[in-house]
């Protein structure tokens, strides 16, 4: 992928020192003189943060020698973080709650936020980036101090604010003194996704989306370190780093874009060249869904029916006609879409999930598309828009089996399932069956208590008034699917739920 780039750029031949030590010296490319611990050194000398990588575990999961089932809820899994209580800490020092922190993010955060460790950007970009970056620093520990706050320990509530002061102050400073360089750029954009991250994280369903808002200034403003004149997204898209930050950008506007209801706040043409044969740290090999949903997002809906015979009705017409070729265009590249063959299971059984979910938001616009006009419907229009609704129906059926059936494959407790909220939610949200209900129910709560991240709540909390509105509706008429809409339930509250 990158063969246009390193032909033009000489790069230096590898060395151990890449390979060896902490993150910061093989960063910098020097040697890192571990004789201290936990910082080695050549940090201690420079004064620089070291960080370390987290251990990995290489023995087999105990559960496998014992016969105990992988596929079924263990409270022993599910408890991630409560093997990282934090240790005994005077009030007053500050300095080792920041680095504790900083270790947090490390064993925990990056660990239940990627669905690969082989590929956890949160590790080999976000915290070398870091360095030397005291808004992503600041950023970084702000989001692991609030979710300690939150799960374990109210002393970080004060950590997590002054890191968040600073990381606002230091991020104010860079963008009032605009740098050409695309690296500025980069941590620039990866600070603000950082601080929208965890505002979703620790509850706030509405001040993420400022955050979104200065991202995509930031990339829209970005420059190429050469004069090539490229800017904007395509200025990023020249590292791996800035393609990283594109695909965290698009995952967060383009999935937002299906919860409020409007378009993403960018098209997703920067897309291109930067999913295809990617392991995506947020989707794995999913992340070629995120145009099609993003398509979608920006279909627009038919504008109100004139009177017949009018003009403006002629017009209607038309544009109904294009609106849906449109759908069946995008429902044809959903359903000939594949993963690579080469994924894991895990991986390729959250694609496809995925990928249901993303039919299933197409034949929800669909379904709004033909109801907005049933009112101004003829006799021959109405039977026809009541075929299309009753195929709509058969369809959304089918996705929504299709999209439960795949994460079915997903055992519990595993990497992946930290992607699983979206097509958790958008077929929960289709489900008539009262059997399928609880089986949502029980892997959001099971999320929820091994990452203890507030969206989940407010997703499970959202699906089960609209299960109760629907299941009140069963009782009394034999159409379940008549009740509530999660629309509905979240214009009522007036949240910005993000299913990210």
């Amino acid at each position: 992928m990158y063969d246009t780039v390193t032909s033009r750029i000489r790069r230096r031949n590898g060395s151990k020192h890449d390979r060896t030590g902490c993150l910061t010296c093989r960063y910098r490319h020097k040697k890192c003189t571990e004789n201290t611990f936990p910082e080695c050194g050549a940090c201690i000398r420079l004064n620089l943060k070291c960080v370390r990588e987290p251990k990995r575990q290489v023995a087999p999961d105990p559960r496998a020698q014992t016969g105990e089932s992988s596929t079924a809820p263990s409270v022993r899994t599910v408890d991630f973080f409560h093997n990282h209580h934090p240790f005994a800490i005077q009030e007053s020092n500050r300095s080792s709650m920041r680095q504790y922190a900083m270790k947090y993010y490390i064993d925990v955060i990056a660990q239940v936020l990627a669905v690969t460790q082989q590929y956890n950007s949160f590790l080999s970009e976000f915290v070398p980036m870091s360095v030397d970056s005291p808004a992503l620093s600041g950023a970084l520990i702000s989001w692991a101090s609030g979710h300690l706050a939150a799960a374990a320990d109210e002393r970080y509530r004060i950590t997590a604010l002054e890191a968040r002061s600073t990381a606002l102050g230091h991020l104010a400073s860079a963008l009032s003194d605009p740098s050409p360089h695309n690296d500025d750029a980069c941590t620039q954009v990866a600070t603000c996704l950082v601080l929208l991250t965890s505002e979703v994280c620790l509850g706030n369903q509405t001040g993420w989306y400022a955050h979104l808002l200065g991202a995509k200034s930031i990339i829209l403003s970005a420059a190429a370190t050469t004069c090539s004149g490229v800017a904007g997204p395509d200025a990023l898209k020249s590292t791996p780093e800035g393609q990283w930050i594109l695909r965290n950008f698009a995952y967060h506007d383009i999935l937002g874009s299906v919860t409020l209801g409007t378009k993403p706040l960018l098209r997703a043409d920067y897309l291109h060249g930067i999913t295809d044969g990617v392991v995506d740290t947020y989707l794995g090999v999913a992340a070629g869904i995120l145009a099609l949903i993003a398509e979608i997002s920006f279909l627009d809906p038919p504008p109100p029916g004139g009177d017949s015979g009018t003009l403006a009705a002629l017009s209607n017409h038309n544009h109904d006609q294009e609106v849906y070729v449109s759908c069946t265009e995008i429902e044809q590249k959903l359903l000939a879409w594949r993963c690579p063959s080469t994924a894991s299971p895990s991986l390729v059984a959250l694609a496809y999930a995925y990928r249901g979910a993303a039919r299933i938001y197409l034949y929800r616009r669909m379904r709004s598309f033909l109801r907005c006009h049933s009112n101004s419907f003829s006799r021959g229009d109405a039977l026809q828009s009541e075929y299309q609704d009753n195929t709509l129906d058969v369809k959304m059926a089918a996705a929504v089996a299709e999209t439960l059936a795949h994460i079915q494959e997903i055992p519990w407790a595993e990497q992946v399932e930290s992607a699983l909220l979206f097509p958790l939610f958008l077929a929960g949200g289709e489900v008539t069956a009262p059997a399928a209900m609880p089986v949502i129910r029980q892997r959001l709560e099971l999320m929820f208590a091994r990452r203890r991240f507030e969206n989940i709540a407010l997703a499970q909390a959202t699906l089960e008034e609209v299960w109760a509105h629907r299941l009140r509706d069963a009782g009394i008429s034999s159409l379940p699917s008549g009740g509530g809409d999660w629309e509905e339930v979240l214009a009522r509250r007036g949240g910005q739920l993000l299913l990210t």
